[in-house]
């Protein structure tokens, strides 16, 4: 069983977050540039959120029509792109899935989230080995256990579940992107908060 460690600012440091990290001195560290700060207007009742930033356009993660129920029962709670788009911790996104074809039809919400985290994934399925560039620092998960409660957290009901279907999705075996983790909420942040 490898050891719990984070690289933190080029330092290897040791931490129990219940997941096994190795260090991994062939790839540097790297960092994601800060989320843009909120300008204007006085933070609301959607947990911070500025007035303006509340009626600016809400942006939109689509999901398959197979994740939905996963989502709404909040047995999914992480997402994994291709890119960040734009998407920061604290913004609240709609949740949608298309009506009938993908990218030829209308669009539903079920949904609406908040991002909780915004993580840099790399997935090397061959390896069975998960690289994360996060807050705390870099890492690599790389246990049985831990790459199947990452895969269940994505809506999956194991690590070879999801590594299939990213296989097929993607045909590759590696993918580089981005996790989002969310909380789904389907009413009014205003009356919750009040």
């Amino acid at each position: 069983r490898t050891g719990c460690v984070w690289i933190v600012d080029n330092q290897r440091t040791s931490v129990a977050l219940g997941v096994s990290l190795v260090f991994r001195p062939d790839i540097p560290a790297y960092r994601r540039p800060a989320a843009p700060a909120a300008t204007g207007g006085a933070a609301s009742s959607m947990g911070g959120v500025s007035e303006k930033a509340e009626n600016a356009e809400m942006k939109i993660i689509m999901f398959q029509n197979q994740f939905e129920p996963l989502i709404i029962n909040k047995s999914k709670t992480t997402t994994i792109r291709q890119t960040q788009r734009n998407i920061w911790a604290g913004d609240v996104v709609s949740l949608r899935v298309w009506i009938c074809c993908a990218y030829r039809s209308k669009t539903r919400e079920f949904a609406k989230a908040k991002i909780t985290r915004v993580d840099d994934v790399d997935m090397l399925f061959a390896e069975n080995r998960i690289l994360m560039n996060t807050d705390y620092g870099y890492g690599c998960i790389n246990l049985p256990l831990d790459l199947d409660k990452f895969a269940r957290d994505d809506g999956f009901k194991s690590w070879d579940d999801m590594k299939q279907w990213f296989l097929n999705t993607y045909n590759h075996d590696c993918f580089r992107g981005v996790r989002f983790t969310f909380e789904v909420w389907q009413g009014n942040w205003e009356v919750e908060n009040a």
